[in-house]
This record gives C-alpha cells, structure tokens and sequence, in this order.
C-alpha cells in the first residue's frame, strides 16, 4: 500500500493521520492564509469546516490521506451533510483561513458530483484516475 500517515494525536499510528501541512512560524502568511513554506508548525485539518472560495459551507473534514514518501496530503475526505456520503476532495490549493477554516478551490456541487469516499478510505489506482479526471488534475 503507497498510503503512509504522520502520527495522529492521542489516537496511535494508522493509515491516515490529521497532522498535515507545515506552514510559517507565524501560522498565516501576509496574506491571511497558511503557508507550507516551513516545518515549525502542523496544520491540522482532521474535524475542520470545509468551504469554498466564496466561503460558502462544503462540509466537514472527516480523514486525511497521504501518498507518497512525502508528509504532505494528497486528498481529504469531506462529509457534505449527515445524510449524505463523504466525498475525495484534493488538497492541491486548498488553504486555511486564520478561523481554521479549509478554503477548497472547488463548489459544492463539484464536490458532491466527486466519486464517494468509501468505507476505508483507501484509494486505488482506477479510483484515483476518476478523481484525477473529476478534478481536472494532472495525472
């Protein structure tokens, strides 16, 4: 599995952790968002609300999934609504506001129209070729 984790706080080592980003000293840039620019800090997105660049409500943070050898995350999971299912959203050009908040660069609605999250978590290679053209990224 290419799927590793940074330590969760008081909840041991597994697959995905809430522990992500490092940003400026400071916690925010000049401009009022994060920075992962240095190491001194650890954004935590695990429970966060999700909105986009309108600041409108996406939903919630329920996981965090990283790829890679690397600590940064590649995807959150995000809970739109209690009766509705967790959908992937990527990292890529999200940001924290000085509410804690995570700004995603996508609407709800593309969000909701994402391929579901399932049970565990874990993506595969063909589920990640759906998100990757869901999204728009570059594969």
């Amino acid at each position: 599995m290419s799927q590793a984790s940074a330590p969760m706080p008081d909840a041991g080592h597994g697959l995905f952790g809430s522990q992500v980003d490092s940003h400026s000293s400071d916690g925010h840039s000049n401009d009022g968002h994060s920075s992962d620019s240095h190491s001194s800090d650890v954004v935590i997105y695990s429970d966060r609300q999700v909105v986009d660049e309108q600041g409108q409500a996406v939903g919630k943070v329920q996981d965090v999934l990283f790829e890679g050898a690397g600590d940064s995350p590649t995807w959150l999971v995000v809970k739109p609504g209690f009766l509705r299912s967790a959908h992937y959203v990527p990292v890529r050009g999200s940001y924290t506001t000085v509410t804690e908040k995570v700004v995603v660069p996508f609407n709800r609605e593309t969000i909701r129209r994402a391929p579901k999250a399932n049970n565990d978590h874990v993506l595969t290679s063909e589920a990640r070729a759906r998100l990757a053209q869901h999204y728009a990224l570059a594969t």
